[in-house]
C-alpha cells in the first residue's frame, strides 16, 4: 500500500493508518530528512529481522533510533552535558549521533561490542507527525539507493523495487538521496564517522 501524505500538512487519519501499521508489527517505508527509510518499533523483532535480510545486515550493524525530542533521546542514549548541548543545537536535523545504550533499550537492538545506538530527532512533518502518535521510538534504517534508479527517485520506483517486501510505503515527495551526518559522541573530541547532509559543526 502507498498512502500519500501531504509534506507539509500530514493528514492525520493517513497518518493513523502508519500508526496502526507499526503498532501492529509491520514494516514500513517513510521520508525523512536525508532520504527515504525503513521504519518499525522496537518492540517489535520480526520487521528487524526482514530489514536484516534486504539490507544483507550483520549482528554488528549499528542501528538507529528516531525520536520526537530531545527529552526522549536522552531515555535511550546517555548524553553528557557535552552530547546534550551539541544534540540540542543540531537537532531536528539531518544527523544521526552515537551514544551509548541505556538499558530502555532491547540489547538486541544495539551494537553489542559497544553498547552503542545511533540516535536521531528528523525535521521531517511526516516523520514527526507519526512520533507524535507512537508510545516509543521508531527504530530506523535508510535504504540504500538501487543501482537501476536514478539519484532521485519516486515512492512509486521504489515499491516497483522492494514491493511485496514492506507493509506500507509513505509517499512524501522528493526529500533526495543523501545520507545523514553520523557523528561519534562516544569519545571526545567527537568523532565524524560520515559526512553527510548536515553541516560539521
Amino acid at each position: 500500500m502507498i498512502l500519500e501524505i501531504h509534506p507539509e500538512n500530514p493528514q492525520a487519519r493517513l497518518v493513523q493508518k502508519a500508526l496502526d501499521c507499526l503498532t501492529g508489527g509491520g514494516l514500513l517505508v517513510y521520508p525523512t530528512d536525508s532520504t527515504y527509510a525503513f521504519g518499525w518499533l522496537p518492540s517489535a523483532k520480526a520487521p528487524q529481522d526482514r530489514v536484516a535480510r534486504l539490507r544483507k545486515l550483520t549482528e554488528k550493524h549499528l542501528y538507529a533510533i528516531a525520536c520526537k525530542d530531545l527529552r526522549q533521546a536522552a531515555e535511550f542514549g546517555k548524553m553528557d552535558n557535552r552530547a546534550f548541548a551539541l544534540v540540542k543545537r543540531l537537532t531536528p536535523g539531518p544527523y544521526t549521533f552515537v551514544l551509548p545504550a541505556t538499558s530502555q533499550l532491547p540489547k538486541r537492538l544495539h551494537e553489542q561490542k559497544r553498547r552503542t545506538i545511533g540516535v536521531r530527532i528528523p525535521d521531517n512533518r511526516i516523520t514527526q507527525a507519526i512520533l507524535a502518535g507512537l508510545a516509543e521510538p521508531l527504530m530506523t534504517s535508510s535504504i540504500p539507493k538501487p543501482a537501476e534508479l536514478e539519484e532521485f527517485f519516486t515512492s512509486e520506483e521504489l515499491f516497483e523495487v522492494i514491493e511485496h517486501q514492506v507493509d506500507i510505503i509513505i509517499d512524501g515527495g522528493s526529500c533526495g538521496h543523501e545520507p545523514t551526518t553520523l557523528l561519534d559522541l562516544c569519545v571526545d573530541p567527537f568523532e565524524v564517522l560520515r559526512q553527510g547532509k548536515g553541516e560539521i559543526p
